[in-house]
Parts: structure tokens; sequence; C-alpha cells
């Protein structure tokens, strides 16, 4: 069969249809003896990438500069007006948390924000409908064990050989299912595939022309480390789904930037101030509720501009300023430049001021509704 270009192939995941290219084509008979038995066509079909969008194609900017290369002049990189970024933060454990902005003055506008579980939804037996979380990286760990476990009871393994090989496979299938089925879903998010309608225009959201990402080389703090998962761990999960985005996301027809995200978590998406993430909860069902302040706790707060906020969509904002200006992290960096000493001084003072009864209805066991009396401070 000649080549013919023309075909379309329509993608069920993005809803789109999408120019194809048949390749070639041959027909295979599986014979019976001297009699064909069956017939079999086989043609490759290689679909075309999508085009970057006018606004990505416009964009001018080279990779981010390190923060701590102070004797570089700081220069704000300004986007074309209109260009739509989605900045994700990846979570070590089975989320993560996406946000899409419109760049307008130089500056991203937040159009919407959410937080894509990994999760699936049955669609058979007794419970129809119900949603159910995808393997977990604890999950994967116990598995991996377990496969060590075997093989250290049989010895040396030859060469050639191999042993639970059934096992292993079902490691490597989960894996990648899972990595896959996140990357679909922030592509799915960016992309609007859902056709979600924005309330101000009463138009779906736009479709993002920038993804960033966070470039977490040899940065996964203990802090977000769970038991059983191992450092090791979150890095084959990050860096496969990482890997796969980019692929899906060059497919699609849109650009991939990786941001650092030093001081995201820290530093205030509004203000620019170096804040505070924190946690409220009971040590136990006897105990007093105790607020908790941590490098990797789930909420933020800020004494400046007194922000408070969930610690993901905070550091997701903070991408996105990190993607148009470097100079959104300066209060983090001079933090970070001061003596061990100092720096503990710094978060003292911080926390006093955001747990502070003098601060009335801005004190944050105000906030939670924890009694003056039963108020205990911890610090992490």
């Amino acid at each position: 069969m000649r080549e013919k270009v023309g075909f379309e192939l329509f993608d069920r995941a993005l809803k789109i249809w999408r120019p194809a290219e048949i390749k070639g084509a041959r027909l295979v008979f599986k014979m019976k003896g001297n009699r064909p038995r069956a017939a079999y066509l086989f043609f490759m079909i290689k679909t075309q990438n999508t085009a970057y969008s006018e606004a990505a194609c416009n964009l001018r900017r080279s990779e981010p500069e390190e923060l701590f290369q102070a004797e570089r002049t700081h220069r704000k990189e300004l986007g074309p007006e209109g260009l739509v970024t989605c900045a994700v933060r990846i979570a070590t454990h089975d989320c993560a948390y996406a946000t899409l902005a419109v760049g307008v003055g130089g500056a991203p506008l937040i159009l919407r924000q959410r937080n894509l579980w990994l999760e699936q939804t049955e669609t058979t037996g007794r419970h129809v409908g119900r949603k159910q979380k995808r393997p977990t990286l604890a999950h994967l760990a116990s598995h991996k064990l377990e496969l060590a476990r075997r093989r250290s009871q049989m010895g040396r393994i030859p060469r050639g050989e191999s042993a639970h090989v059934r096992l292993g496979g079902h490691i490597r299938n989960m894996a990648k299912d899972r990595y896959r089925q996140q990357a679909r879903r922030i592509i799915n998010f960016a992309l609007n595939v859902e056709d979600t309608i924005y309330p101000l225009t009463e138009g779906p959201y736009p479709r993002a022309d920038v993804l960033l990402l966070e470039s977490m080389e040899n940065l996964i703090p203990k802090a977000e480390l769970e038991r059983g998962v191992n450092k090791a761990m979150v890095a084959f999960n990050r860096g496969h789904l990482v890997s796969h985005l980019k692929e899906v996301a060059a497919e699609v027809g849109v650009r991939v930037f990786e941001i650092s995200p030093l001081g995201t978590a820290q530093v205030c998406s509004r203000c620019g101030a170096l804040g505070r993430p924190y946690s409220v909860r009971s040590l136990s069902t006897d105990q007093p509720i105790s607020i908790t302040f941590g490098p990797a706790e789930a909420l933020f707060a800020c004494p400046s501009c007194h922000y408070r906020s969930n610690t993901s969509h905070n550091a997701s904002v903070n991408l996105h300023n990190r993607f148009y200006s470097s100079r959104t992290m300066e209060s983090f960096i001079t933090y970070l430049r001061q003596p061990v000493e100092q720096r503990r001084e710094i978060l003292r003072r911080i926390e006093a001021e955001l747990t502070s009864p003098t601060a009335g209805t801005l004190s944050l066991h105000h906030m939670h509704g924890v009694k003056i009396g039963e108020y205990i401070l911890t610090s992490g």
C-alpha cells in the first residue's frame, strides 16, 4: 500500500482529532499445513505532534538562573501578554497540585486550581462509581521488600536465569500505571479536556501554553518521606513521571520548563515575605490541639500580609512567580545567607508573630478555634 497523508485519528484521552499518516501495511496469512487459516492486516500509523501556540512560540526565555549566583543581575522575564501557564507541584504521596494562570502585565493571574489525586472509579461490581486510591508508593515499597526477601532465600541466581518474574513484572506494571495515570491527569487539567466553564467569561478555561514543573534534582526533603518509602523510591517515581510528562506535552503542543522549587513553600506567594508552613493536629484523643511548624507541613501562613493558604497551593503559585521573575525568592535567599543561629532566631520570631494572642483574629490559634488555655506550640 502506498503512503497516504490526510488521515485523522481520534485521541480519546484528549478528545481531539490528530493528523495521522499510514506508513505501510501488509497482509499476513497464518498457515495450517498448505492452506491459509486466517489473514491478519498489519499497518503502522504515525501521528503528528500538535504545534506550539503562538504565545509559546514567541516566548523568549532561557533556563532559570541559579538562586545563589548573586553576582548576576536579576532580570524580569516578561512573557507574551496572555501566556497561559500551568504549574504543578508533584507531591511524594498520591497527588499533585496544579494551578492555571494567565499572564497579565508581566505577572500571573490565577484562574483555577485543583488537587489531582491518583484514584480510579469503579465501573463494575457492587460499588459502581465509588472512587478508590491507586497503588501508593508504600504499597510498591512493600512489594519490593517482599521480592528482595524471596530472592535472598534462594541464594545466588545463576547467570542468564531469573527468579520471581511474575512478582517483578507486577511491580513494574504498577509503577508504570501509576506515573502514566498521573501524567494523564496533569495534561488533562492543563488542556481543560473536560471543558470546565470559567464563571467570569462563561466560556471554557483556556488551554495551557507552558507547563511548569519542579526541578527536584538532589532536592527531596526527608520530611516529605513516609514510613517504608525511601528516597530512591520517590526519585524513581518522580523521574519517570516527569519524563513521561515531557513526552506527552510534546505531543499535545505544550512547552515544558523546570523551575527550581527552593523556597517556594516558605515564601508568601502574595507579598514575597518569608512565611512558615504549619499544621494543626491533636496528638491523641485526650491531648489538646497543637500547632506544629515544619518545612513540609500542609498549611502556610505569612506574618507580613497575614495570608493563609494550603502549602501546595502557595508553592504552585510561586512556581508561576518564579517563572516570570527570579526576584520573588529574594527573602528566602537572604534567609539562607544568614548564620545558622540567626536563621533559627528568624524562624522563632515568625512563629511567635503567627501565634501571639495579642494578634487577635489574625492569630493562628484564634483562626483554628484553639482556646488559649489549651494551646500548645511545637516546632519541627
